[in-house]
């Protein structure tokens, strides 16, 4: 079967968080749909099948009084939800789960995005969860050097059993290129940065 990141327009004409799944022949099974508790517009940005056979999606949602929040949905393949992870960074603002998820042998999940700080900033931020019912097993976030926006948007779980993510930086000037590995407790290993010649 397969399983589609998308937004749909509510009745109130805002987009809520959703999920659609079709048959191999393009036939509809089922759609999902979440909206946030301030109801204006939610996202979200990707699906993935886990080794568990239960489906993930990555996204935000606009949760009252909390801006947006960083959001893992987790749903058996009938598409009833199994439980929701939902984190609100300390700024109280904009907090995004991108388009990577690394699943490993021992029941967890880590995926990434950005988090809005207390200073105003966003930060790479790469989250580990468990998947049987979403508790929260770590929180890694990375300030770059320009302590302005960093942003992680694709992870993977490496032969080595290391965790290798990779997004943006703020450098001293520009924006940088980043690489970022940890092991799988949330440890940073090392972080690569690069500025290209433009310095842009």
């Amino acid at each position: 079967n397969i399983y589609c990141p998308a937004e749909i327009t509510n009745a109130s004409g805002n987009e809520d968080f959703c999920i659609i799944s079709l048959t191999p022949g393009g036939n509809f099974r089922w759609i999902y749909n979440l909206n946030g508790t301030a109801n204006i517009n939610d996202g979200c940005f990707s699906v993935f099948s886990g080794p568990d056979g239960n489906i993930y999606a990555t996204g935000m949602l606009n949760n009252s009084g909390a801006g947006e929040d960083f959001t893992v949905i987790s749903l058996d393949q009938s598409g009833t939800q199994r439980w929701a992870y939902i984190y609100n960074g300390t700024g109280n603002g904009s907090d995004m789960c991108y388009f990577g998820v690394a699943f490993d042998n021992a029941g967890n999940l880590y995926t990434l995005g950005h988090t809005k700080t207390s200073s105003n900033n966003e930060d790479y931020i790469v989250v580990s969860l468990k998947l049987i019912n979403g508790s929260q097993r770590w929180i890694y976030t990375y300030n770059g050097t320009g302590n302005y926006d960093d942003i992680g948007h694709y992870i993977k779980l490496g032969s080595d059993g290391n965790l290798y993510t990779c997004g943006v930086t703020m450098g001293a000037t520009s924006y940088d290129a980043a690489v970022i590995s940890l092991d799988t407790a949330g440890n940073q290993r090392w972080v690569y940065t690069y500025n290209g010649p433009s310095d842009y």
